[in-house]
């Protein structure tokens, strides 16, 4: 079944009473195609790293798009968080072992300039934190037993080399300061940036099992899922817990200031004070073709913002079914300030996907055909 679009507005203002003498609509100031492009980056706080078949390009925050070379069929392309930093692997043909290998590694600036490059790294693949103060690559077959990751500083230095098994995700914070690894041996554990003289290792700091977690932009406050439970830290040191045995999180997002937890599974979003466990408020979607697919937070919870998607069915045509959704901008106390739909033809349940500025003046929107960059206050 088909749902015209005048319906979806009509559905979209029946679901959400919307407070529009809230101070001032967000307003956009930016909207740019990227159907066909793989978009890497944050467009609310740098640049966007985008690559397509026709190569790599820049879109910087003031709508600039800067070309790049384009990639070889035996390259690969990171980009940090903030997309003002991206990485070029060049993989090698052939590898002994069987896993693939790396002939080298190349640093760049998001205006194409080359910082450093690595001839023949003894690991294939690489993460790059906001301001690129660290790179962590990985061991060919990360998630086996005895992977292993190396780190290397701004300048492209080895500066520690660690084993762990069956790597799940690796992970920095905004501040680009503190490095997050998961594993399913270790559960997750945080690196530093103060280098041990006499180990040649990084800061560690343990939290153990985790299936999801947080991280305040420092690092220093930290919230982990696992089993039904939360539990948060501060500098290492568990603070808290709070349970709900039968949740799913979708998503997680600490204020910058650490003092705010914000979590989605499909249907809720829920608001926890990190420092008792507390739950504050839970904002509940009660209609069936509603999901919620994205979140983050800006300041001290004074702004929570969510992508939506609007599923249209089982009878609806398979391409037709999810291309609407909503993005919802909350204020403190759940309510609902502001509240806009966007259509688009191709099919995306993940979508759109919501991100604040680091600051929370900005938040960006993006769907797998456009990226609208709104101030936010």
């Amino acid at each position: 079944m088909r749902i015209p679009r005048c319906c979806l507005v009509l559905i979209l203002l029946s679901l959400f009473s919307v407070n529009f003498a809230w101070a001032l609509d967000p307003a956009l100031i930016l909207e740019k195609p990227v159907e066909g492009k793989r978009v890497m980056g944050n467009f609310a706080d740098g640049d966007l790293v985008l690559s397509s078949s026709a190569g790599i390009s820049i879109l910087t925050s003031q709508g600039k798009e800067i070309s790049q070379s384009a990639l070889k069929s035996n390259q690969g392309l990171v980009s940090s968080g903030d997309g003002k930093f991206f990485g070029i692997t060049t993989f090698s043909e052939n590898t002994p072992s069987g896993f693939l290998g790396a002939d080298k590694f190349e640093l760049y600036s998001a205006d194409g300039a080359k910082l450093w490059e690595i001839s023949r790294p003894p690991v294939a693949d690489f993460y790059v934190s906001n301001r690129a103060n660290w790179i962590v690559g990985v061991g060919s077959g990360g998630d086996s037993p005895q992977s292993g990751l190396i780190f290397y500083n701004h300048s492209g230095d080895s500066v520690s080399s660690i084993k762990t098994g069956f790597l799940q995700g690796i992970f920095f914070s905004p501040d680009g300061n503190v490095i997050f690894v998961n594993s399913a041996k270790e559960g997750l554990v945080a690196f530093g940036s103060n280098i041990d003289p006499a180990t040649g290792s990084p800061d560690k700091t343990s939290y153990g099992p985790c299936d999801n977690f947080a991280a305040s932009s420092s690092g220093e406050n930290v919230v982990t899922f696992s089993q039904g439970s939360f539990n948060f830290y501060t500098r290492g040191k568990k603070t808290g817990s709070y349970s709900k045995p039968d949740i799913m999180v979708r998503k997680m997002a600490l204020s910058p200031d650490g003092k705010y937890l914000t979590f989605l599974d499909k249907k809720s979003l829920s608001l926890l004070e990190t420092n008792t466990g507390k739950l504050l408020w839970q904002h509940i979607l009660d209609k069936p073709e509603l999901s919620f697919v994205s979140l983050d937070v800006a300041g001290n919870a004074s702004q929570i913002i969510l992508g939506v998607d609007f599923d249209k069915g089982k009878n609806e045509d398979p391409e037709n079914r999810h291309t609407n959704g909503f993005v919802y901008l909350l204020d403190n106390s759940g309510k609902t300030v502001w509240t806009k739909e966007f259509s688009y033809k191709l099919w995306g349940a993940n979508f759109p996907k919501v991100q604040f500025s680091s600051d929370g003046t900005k938040f960006s929107v993006i769907t797998r055909e456009k990226i609208y960059l709104f101030t936010a206050d």
